[in-house]
């Protein structure tokens, strides 16, 4: 007999401290009742986005998610009224008998409907619904700050990278895999890792970043640069460049990600090479430093 289904539904950009309350809490009702947790988790196509999808899966799988389905919020689906939502997406498809949702849930068409309209209609198909409380943090200035993606994202885009990470219970991370550059790091004798983010990832300002490299199951301290690098290239592309500190070998179409630390600088044009090479240098010392190397 196929599993019921613990449904958790949002969009879940970023999986931060607040999306881990909703996971764990379905993981404890399937754990309860001999059910499988399922996360639905609906985006814009288009979309800036803290993650991607297979990001998304990585983390969600890590942290005991049985199974995870990915909706676009298209036309199509954002004309269904909240009823139809609820019996054709929850019961139908997905198969729900219990829904996880944050207390801001919103849905149906034009967001008309929350999480009282969608206990009530639940409640015609027996299905059980549980609505977590807004996850707050202590901000700066030490009140109350509710958790969303949408303060992840304008922490990141500022540089507040180590802030971000309170949010999000983890490091700020990007994936993808590397690419050959045009070697010019390795004419300042600083050899770089060259990863160009996906176009609708959510980047951190320009500057240089005390970071981690992971890939194959190792780790190493690094510090990167993010941006289009000034004063030696005249690209226009923003890239990752990171230097790691230690022996990782030849990484050329391998996968890796990079976490993000602390920033260091912004990025800014040096008037010649010499220069930014003392900087370089500069840059490195302090990455070492916030590693603790």
């Amino acid at each position: 007999m196929m599993k019921k289904n613990v449904v958790i539904l949002g969009k879940f950009d970023g999986i931060h401290v607040a999306h881990a309350k909703l996971i764990s809490t379905a993981c404890d009702i399937a754990s309860k009742f001999n059910m499988q947790t399922l996360v639905y988790s609906m985006q814009r196509a288009d979309a800036s986005v803290i993650t991607n999808d297979d990001e998304k899966l990585q983390i969600l799988t890590m942290m005991g998610v049985d199974k995870v389905v990915f909706r676009a919020l298209d036309e199509e689906f954002m004309s269904l009224d909240a009823a139809r939502f609820v019996s054709d997406v929850l019961i139908g498809e997905l198969g729900a008998a219990h829904v996880v949702v944050g207390e801001n849930f919103r849905f149906g068409k034009g967001r008309m409907a929350g999480s009282s309209e969608l206990v009530q209609l639940c409640t015609k198909y027996s299905v059980g619904v549980t609505v977590i409380d807004t996850i707050c943090i202590s901000d700066f200035d030490g009140k109350d700050d509710p958790v969303s993606s949408t303060k992840i994202r304008s922490l990141i885009s500022c540089g507040r990278v180590d802030d971000a990470a309170v949010y999000l219970g983890r490091p700020y991370t990007i994936s993808g895999t590397v690419r050959e550059g045009k070697h010019l790091g390795r004419t300042l004798g600083f050899p770089t890792v060259n990863l160009y983010p996906d176009a609708n990832a959510i980047l951190p300002a320009n500057g240089v970043y005390a970071t981690v490299l992971h890939t194959d199951g190792e780790r190493y301290e690094a510090v990167t640069n993010v941006g289009v690098n000034p004063t030696v290239d005249m690209g226009n592309n923003i890239k990752a460049e990171t230097h790691v500190f230690g022996n990782v070998g030849n990484l050329y179409g391998k996968k890796i990600s990079v976490e993000f630390i602390k920033l260091i600088r912004p990025e800014k044009h040096f008037p010649d090479v010499n220069t930014l090479k003392t900087q370089v240098e500069s840059d490195k010392l302090k990455a070492k430093e916030i590693h603790g190397i």
